[in-house]
């Protein structure tokens, strides 16, 4: 009798424990699983935004008649710099700050986008004059 009250106590100390144990690294662990998962939104709204950029400049190059305008979500930590017939994108990625640069047969009207906070913003393409005109307003 004495061995099945002690087995009862073993298996309940170690249904305690063990729940205590993940009480205490639920919240850890959660924050692991999700940490991955963000880097991914990262990378994906970089991208995203980078050929959105492009999809516009090619547009307004095959219509030169016409005004693109969407709203895009500028992501934390990018730069954007455009002279003459390049678009440079700059963005930090996992500690590492990453280059893509665009090369258009078109003149871009240079400007330059850094330091933007991350939020919605309005895309517009267009012609002035003879270059094409990119604003995030």
């Amino acid at each position: 009798m004495t061995n099945l009250i002690e087995k009862a106590l073993i298996i309940g100390f170690g249904i305690f424990i063990t729940s205590l144990f993940l009480s205490i690294s639920m919240p850890f662990l959660e924050k692991f699983v999700n940490y991955n998962g963000s880097i991914d939104d990262d990378l994906n709204d970089y991208l995203k935004l980078i050929n959105e950029v492009d999809k516009g400049i090619l547009y307004i190059i095959e219509n030169p008649n016409s005004f693109y305008q969407k709203e895009i979500y500028y992501p934390d930590n990018l730069n954007i710099t455009i002279e003459n017939k390049y678009a440079n994108f700059q963005y930090k990625f996992q500690g590492e700050i990453s280059d893509i640069t665009l090369k258009y047969n078109t003149p871009l009207k240079a400007c330059k986008f850094d330091d933007i906070l991350p939020n919605s913003y309005l895309y517009k393409v267009y012609y002035e004059f003879s270059l094409i005109k990119i604003e995030i307003t």
